[in-house]
């Protein structure tokens, strides 16, 4: 075989490699990603500050 014809597998074959490692892993993080709760169809409820006793006023 041509030395170029080897190269040429052999990083067509480390690339195909990554891709199914990064591939796995992003199928078990996809899977294990804890769920966060939707909140664009819910209301934020806005929590309007709290005043201080006149005695601590200056």
């Amino acid at each position: 075989m041509e030395v170029a014809l080897i190269l040429a597998t052999m990083i067509c074959s480390w690339a195909s490699a990554a891709l199914a490692m990064l591939w796995g892993m992003l199928r078990i993080a996809r899977r294990y990603q804890s769920r966060q709760p939707d909140t664009r169809c819910h209301q934020r409820q806005v929590v309007e500050p709290i005043d201080s006793p006149a005695s601590c006023r200056a």
